[in-house]
């Protein structure tokens, strides 16, 4: 026969595994989300690399059907170079707009930094050309 202490002890002892299956259950559903996460993040940059690998390619093909080396490099940079005046071109038309909307302030528009566009950096534009060459 169980005595009373036993009794107590034993509900004790129940009530600690509960809790510790609790928390391992708790553990495992959250692991289960990370898990999750990561390969829908693991799918998201597969997709991403995808696409930039056919834009590389697709590049490359354009590089290489073009006679001259020389001519294919004068083809992509012409490409940046158009794209870069291009985002210049939204800037200065941004500021334009903005100096219309507010005809006190012409010549000192606040232009918030989000309308900007900067020029990229020269070591970019020497990272995009060692990369060709």
């Amino acid at each position: 026969m169980l005595t009373p202490e036993d009794l107590t002890l034993l509900r004790r002892q129940l009530g600690e595994q509960q809790t510790l299956v609790r928390e391992t259950l708790d553990r495992l559903t959250q692991v289960q989300e990370e898990n999750e996460h990561i390969a829908r993040r693991r799918d998201e940059l597969e997709q991403r690399l995808q696409t930039l690998e056919s834009e590389y390619e697709e590049l490359l093909g354009v590089c290489h059907r073009t006679p001259s080396s020389a001519r294919s490099h004068a083809i992509v940079e012409k490409t940046i170079h158009d794209e870069e005046n291009s985002n210049l071109d939204l800037a200065d038309s941004m500021t334009e707009l903005k100096v219309k909307r507010n005809p006190t302030a012409r010549g000192s528009a606040a232009v918030p930094d989000s309308c900007l566009v900067k020029r990229p950096s020269s070591k970019l534009n020497i990272k995009r050309n060692s990369k060709l060459k």
